[in-house]
């Protein structure tokens, strides 16, 4: 497919006017285009339009069918948003204040265990590997909880 924008004469510019001159690119190697031309070749087949079909086209056809036929069209309900939405801003928030040990100075008291449910999955990785928790690169987030729970 191809498509063309039609412009008046007037608005024509040649592009050296505009770009000014383009940049020199180096002279690829011979093994790069070789490289290159292989790799074409191999993601080269022969098109099959009966691969493909226009499912759109054919779910709008039905549509117009039903419609006209006098049948109720049922629109699609909206889908319900994720409840696994993350407040960015909070949980870097959170992370800082982490860090920080809330913005106070304070007396150091004795580490407790941090509330790993508020803890993202780097951070409950980070904290895996200062405890040494074996497997923990393969660990979903729930894994790791249970992990650091048990050291």
């Amino acid at each position: 497919m191809v498509l063309n924008t039609l412009h008046f004469v007037a608005d024509l510019r040649k592009p050296k006017d505009v770009m000014g001159g383009l940049p020199k690119l180096p002279k690829p190697r011979p093994k790069e285009l070789d490289m290159a031309l292989s790799l074409v070749d191999e993601m080269t087949a022969p098109w099959r339009p009966d691969d493909f079909r226009d499912e759109y086209s054919e779910r709008v056809e039905d549509l117009i069918k039903a419609k006209k036929s006098g049948k109720e069209i049922a629109h699609e309900d909206e889908p319900e948003p994720s409840a696994d939405v993350v407040d960015l801003f909070e949980a870097l928030s959170r992370s800082v204040k982490s860090r920080k040990g809330g913005g106070k100075k304070r007396a150091k008291a004795p580490k407790k265990q941090p509330d790993l449910t508020d803890l993202s999955k780097t951070d409950l990785d980070k904290l895996a590997r200062e405890k040494n928790v074996k497997g923990r690169s393969k660990m979903t987030r729930t894994e790791l909880e249970k992990a650091l729970k048990a050291s």
